[in-house]
């Protein structure tokens, strides 16, 4: 098997395995990885009766709006690929632990407890409770 099918697959089940955002499901980093596989990995030009895939039309408009489409160099994508790994598997997580000072500071040692709990209740509020929140850091009483 080519070094190119083996690391067009690493990408596939990559792109699988991520996680999905509850907080932008409207913008997925899937898709921005499954684009930029498809023009890693795909020729240029369209085969005929070829199925037309969401990867190959945002790859399509990406070229179209002036972006620039990467072209498949081996080695680039194989260490985004490794990076994309480590990333997914919490390498650097547990290679660089963070200490007790980073995740529980003295001036507001609550702070990142707080704010995991809100970001996830943030997918399950609704318009109005997200309004009624927002606004509520700009009124104050007292």
């Amino acid at each position: 098997m080519s070094v190119q099918k083996q690391l067009y697959r690493q990408y596939a089940a990559l792109i699988h395995r991520w996680p999905a955002d509850p907080l932008r499901p409207q913008m997925s980093f899937q898709d921005m990885l499954a684009r930029r596989a498809h023009g890693y990995f795909t020729p240029d030009a369209p085969k005929p009766g070829a199925a037309h895939t969401k990867a190959a039309a945002a790859a399509a408009a990406d070229e179209a709006a002036g972006r620039p489409v990467l072209p498949y160099e081996e080695a680039r994508v194989g260490r985004e690929a490794n990076v994309l790994a480590a990333l997914l598997e919490d390498r650097f997580k547990t290679t660089y632990p963070i200490g007790e000072n980073m995740t529980r500071p003295k001036g507001n040692p609550e702070y990142y407890e707080k704010l995991m709990k809100e970001l996830d209740s943030a997918p399950q509020r609704s318009w109005l409770a997200t309004q009624l929140n927002s606004w509520r850091g700009y009124i104050r009483f007292g």
